[in-house]
């Protein structure tokens, strides 16, 4: 009996280990892991980048840093005014035209960034200019990537988003070698990065330059909807600190922003790499197609999630302790309050995505009323918040992006359901 169970045993064990295999390849093959995997290697250059200034800055030039970088943040994903997702869903060619429109809107959200900034802080005029700049450049980057984020060539569209997280941390180390760093260098270096980043996207564009099946005209309605969604998005994720140095002080600010670029920075990772990866391939899918894509997605960024928890939960006051060494802490409260913040985060990007894929303009005008409705809860939430402190003031943000991911998924549902339909798009 034991000699004729043995030789049974032996396939049935190779069967599992191939079928392991089979789901590891497959799961390694998503190109939303991939995608992460990339923005995921930003992300680090992003949060050693910020350690370093931290541990190279005084608390104060470094809270005026983490105040400009915010703005920037803000301005810059807005300089297309849309025109990276119009790019993925009505593919206009990376012509002269589109340049010329991404630095107009470009200059248009550097300039309201700059008098948002005026009128709410009290920042240096250099690092006023600086941040201008850097929006500036930031714009046409942006769009030169999502013209090869739609084409599908991911690594390269990666490359040119996450250049300014390899700026900053050139800044850092630079900082680290000046006698005397101020807030200045780091975003002066950033806004270098950014206009070189542009250039060698836009130079790459027009080597490879295609030819348009035919000329339509530029989806201004649907272009500023997508825009105005992405306001509400953008204001939401630096909303912690745009209202720390109204609520609390600069110390607080600088604080948050060293345990946000460890904490915050994977789930803002995952939250790109969704976008990226997911947008250009639901665009063309049908139904069926959108449900399986996003099942399959949502599957792997849940497993990357709950693994990333567990290792920031343990891994950041370490982290802290060995870059700052007692100059700034990671209180455990501040920390759980950023995993929860970033969970709700990343629970609203697939529904966006879909959104931005499939929706009609209705919908996206939709989006784009209840994203900004989110934000003023958000708003509240975390004034309200701030009362308990840093992370009463986080679970107040983190109240705007349920709110935002609820609403989100709303719109979504009827386009993970539908069989046969026309396209939401042309509507």
């Amino acid at each position: 009996m034991t000699d004729g169970l043995a030789p049974r045993s032996v396939p049935a064990q190779r069967g599992d280990a191939g079928r392991r295999f089979v789901i590891l390849r497959r799961i390694w093959g998503a190109p939303t892991l991939r995608v992460t995997l990339g923005f995921g290697l930003g992300g680090v250059g992003f949060a050693l980048g910020n350690l370093l200034l931290a541990r190279a800055l005084p608390p104060t030039q470094y809270g005026l840093f983490a105040l400009t970088l915010a703005l920037v943040q803000v301005g810059m994903p807005l300089a297309p005014a849309g025109a990276d997702v119009v790019v993925n869903r009505h593919r206009p060619p990376a012509d002269r035209r589109l340049l010329l429109r991404a630095l107009a809107t470009s200059l248009a959200s550097a300039a309201l960034t700059l008098a948002a900034a005026l009128l709410c802080y009290e920042l240096e005029p250099w690092l006023l200019a600086l941040a201008a700049a850097t929006i500036l450049a930031g714009g046409p980057n942006l769009v030169a990537a999502a013209q090869f984020q739609r084409r599908e060539r991911f690594a390269l569209a990666v490359l040119l988003v996450q250049g300014q997280n390899a700026a900053l941390l050139l800044a850092s180390l630079l900082a680290l070698a000046a006698p005397r760093p101020g807030a200045v260098l780091p975003v002066a270096v950033l806004a270098l990065g950014c206009a070189l980043s542009a250039t060698l996207g836009w130079s790459l564009l027009r080597r490879g330059r295609e030819q348009p099946d035919r000329v339509r005209p530029y989806p201004w309605r649907e272009s500023l909807s997508v825009a105005g969604v992405q306001a509400s998005a953008l204001v939401l994720i630096q909303m912690e600190r745009l209202v720390i140095p109204k609520t609390l002080d600069v110390a607080d600010l600088a604080t948050f922003a060293v345990v946000a670029a460890i904490v915050g920075s994977p789930f803002r990772m995952l939250q790109l790499g969704i976008g990226y990866s997911l947008v250009s391939r639901l665009c063309n899918a049908s139904a069926a197609e959108r449900r399986r894509l996003v099942g399959a997605e949502a599957r792997g960024s849940l497993a990357i999630v709950s693994a990333a928890c567990v290792a920031l939960w343990f891994a950041t006051p370490l982290l802290v302790e060995v870059f700052l060494g007692g100059k700034y802490g990671a209180p455990a409260s501040l920390v759980l309050a950023m995993l929860v913040s970033g969970l709700a985060k990343v629970l609203g990007t697939f529904a966006t995505a879909v959104v931005n894929a499939a929706g009609s303009q209705r919908d996206l005008v939709r989006l784009n009323l209840r994203a900004w409705l989110a934000l003023f809860v958000g708003a509240a939430a975390a004034v309200a918040g701030s009362r308990f402190g840093l992370a009463g003031l986080v679970y107040g943000v983190g109240v705007g992006w349920l709110a935002a991911a609820l609403s989100a998924a709303a719109l979504a549902a009827p386009h993970l359901r539908r069989s046969q339909e026309s396209d939401p798009r042309l509507s």
